[in-house]
């Protein structure tokens, strides 16, 4: 219930509020409304017929509504009155608490009336209920939403260009969306890019980081620290890589190859090492959320490239063998955080259009920082360690 009290909750109806569990969620939103009383909730209760409990709950900002939610006259009758007391800001959540349960009854001895009844109530009363659909009124509490709200900082690595941008852009508009919780977005780079710049605001801030700079690295840490203060760090996204065209293994220099593990291997490990107590204390602060972004994550950005099982020519030898061996570090960082709260995933982002993709590449950037965020807002513990592509579909090593 923790995780509750940090979203913008406007209104919560509750079915099955006269006793047990549905009551105690109407006192738990009560007493929540006494300690932020300038942003109370209002929490509608319904059941049929109202306890002398519950009577002495009901106040300014808790409502009582007549429901049967086996009857569909009175379920519409409902959504009048709650769409009424709502308005036009609609219901946030909605609680199907209403049930019931006969005698603990084999199947031999359970009569078809107790079958019916107990359907009526528990399956075909939730059913009705979703009439609460109507008239502008929504409810979505998915995890989805958990994250969205609950993410308070992202820090992106390659910002000054191609996907790291477009992910800074998409953050930006999220913030003029949701301003009253805004995200901070801190955009790392070796250059500040004239694009960049201009996004830079209140709560987008630069970072001047070479990922293959141990120092350079940690006086970054320094900074992010005291932007994010004492909430931590939710989201690191190792954005930052570089790929040399065309060459394959007798055609690559083992400079090349150094040089391109050093920037696609090396720098995303240090910078998780390095910032892992920023994670870590974000986990912290969010214990009582699921592990997922909204707690604390780390998204390295691979390719599908770096597929062992699909390789079929030796086109960008390097930048296949860095992204391969950045899915076993994710693997490796995965296994070692979990404990900590953190997850840790390996994305392919799709062929995209930009300095590094080409010309040819069917995808924009904002398309696939589109798939990008989906998977940001969808991961979960299962998918901890994975190397995923659009829709957290697995991807073969």
């Amino acid at each position: 219930m923790k995780v509750l009290q940090q979203f913008p909750i406007k209104s919560v109806l509750v079915t099955g509020c006269n006793r047990g569990i549905g009551l105690e969620l109407i006192k738990y939103f009560a007493e929540q409304n006494k300690e932020k009383n300038d942003q109370p909730v209002k929490v509608i209760s319904s059941s049929i017929g109202l306890s002398s409990e519950l009577n002495d709950l009901l106040s300014e900002h808790i409502f009582h509504v007549e429901l049967n939610v086996t009857d569909t006259k009175s379920v519409s009758a409902a959504v009048q009155k709650v769409s009424d007391i709502v308005g036009n800001d609609g219901l946030n959540l909605l609680i199907n608490n209403a049930a019931i349960m006969h005698d603990d009854k084999g199947v031999l001895d359970c009569s078809d009336q107790a079958m019916k009844e107990t359907f009526d109530v528990n399956v075909t009363g939730p059913l009705s209920v979703r009439n609460f659909q109507i008239k502008s009124i929504h409810y979505h509490f998915s995890m989805k939403v958990l994250q969205k709200f609950l993410i308070k900082s992202v820090l992106v690595t390659g910002a000054n260009r191609g996907i790291g941008l477009e992910l800074v852009r998409y953050f930006v508009e999220q913030n003029k969306q949701h301003h009253e919780q805004p995200v901070k977005v801190i955009s790392c780079s070796r250059r500040l890019s004239p694009e960049l710049e201009d996004m830079l605001s209140e709560h987008v801030y630069h970072v001047g980081l070479e990922v293959t700079d141990n120092m350079s690295v940690q006086a970054a840490v320094k900074i992010v620290s005291d932007i994010v203060g004492a909430d931590g760090l939710n989201l690191l996204i190792n954005n930052a890589a570089i790929m040399q065209h065309g060459k394959g293994v007798l055609g690559c220099s083992d400079q090349e190859m150094k040089e391109t593990l050093t920037v696609n291997v090396i720098g995303p490990h240090s910078v998780v090492n390095n910032f892992h107590p920023l994670l870590k204390l974000a986990a912290e602060c969010n214990s009582d959320t699921p592990l997922s972004c909204a707690r604390a994550a780390v998204f390295n950005i691979s390719s599908e490239l770096g597929s062992i099982q699909n390789t079929k020519n030796s086109f960008t030898t390097a930048y296949r063998v860095s992204k391969a061996a950045l899915n076993m570090l994710t693997k490796c960082q995965a296994s070692d955080f979990i404990k900590d709260g953190i997850i840790c995933l390996s994305v392919h982002p799709g062929w995209v259009r930009t300095d590094l993709g080409g010309p040819r590449a069917p995808l924009s950037t904002k398309e696939s920082v589109e798939d990008i965020m989906h998977m940001i807002t969808h991961c979960t513990e299962e998918h901890n360690g994975m190397y995923v592509r659009k829709n957290l579909v697995s991807e073969p090593y």
